[in-house]
């Protein structure tokens, strides 16, 4: 999602419904990605959620250091592997997206995020997570050294795709739960790699979303950079995630 720079969330907001393009996007698509967006942390020299009231917390020894992004994003956030991450709290129940085991206006997220990679050095190493079991996570998947993985609910995206993430450069990474449909689905750069017939059976367990850890199994903290992660209650189409 490119960066449209503001102080301000209601600016923000404006200028990404007022654009008439974006990445080559026609309008309607553009404008549209403001539906349902529940959070948004560009990590603009800060951890304030942009887009709602989910303003992160930085964890860990060292300070979370702010660093050039992205060619034209601005600035991503660096972690070390180590220690840090970014904690979400009070987001155990909003953003759990859980399925409540009948509409099929629940159970349905998209998450979108650009990730950089320093080192893989830890099977499963989280990129935005809400616990394990029937929680949705983003991650490396398992030990590949390639492949990142998206679990909503029910079951991981299958090792399959052909693509490589850990080559030191920027990618965009987007990953959707469909309950009504049943589907999850991941997406790497604009293409999707992988496809699972599970949407999130999730439930609100009482985890907080973290990026760069994973809540429910600690030690799997992501080791390079972040930036632009954002959160939809809903399953972005093909030409939003374009």
């Amino acid at each position: 999602m490119r960066r449209l720079y503001s102080s301000t969330r209601g600016a923000w907001l404006a200028g990404l419904a007022g654009v008439s393009l974006l990445l080559g996007a026609a309008m309607p698509a553009q404008a549209a990605l403001v539906q349902g967006l529940t959070a948004y942390w560009p990590f603009e020299g800060s951890f304030e959620d942009a887009a709602g009231s989910f303003d992160g917390e930085a964890q860990g020894t060292a300070a979370i250091p702010f660093v050039p992004g992205n060619t034209g994003f601005g600035q991503a956030i660096s972690l070390d592997g180590e220690d840090q991450y970014v904690l979400i709290p009070n987001s155990h129940d909003d953003l759990s997206f859980a399925y409540d085991g009948a509409s099929p206006d629940t159970g349905n997220m998209t998450v979108s995020v650009w990730v950089r990679v320093d080192a893989w050095d830890t099977s499963w190493q989280a990129i935005v997570a809400h616990g394990e079991g029937d929680e949705w996570r983003l991650h490396r998947r398992g030990d590949s050294a390639t492949r990142v993985g998206f679990t909503g609910g029910l079951g991981d995206t299958p090792d399959e795709g052909d693509y490589d993430v850990n080559d030191g450069e920027w990618h965009h990474i987007v990953a959707t739960a469909d309950s009504a449909n049943a589907v999850s689905e991941l997406w790497v750069d604009g293409v999707m790699v992988a496809t699972d017939d599970a949407g999130i059976q999730a439930r609100a367990d009482g985890n907080d979303v973290c990026i760069g850890e994973n809540p429910d199994a600690n030690g799997r903290q992501w080791e390079g950079q972040l930036d632009d992660v954002a959160l939809w209650n809903r399953v972005l189409t093909p030409a939003e995630i374009a």
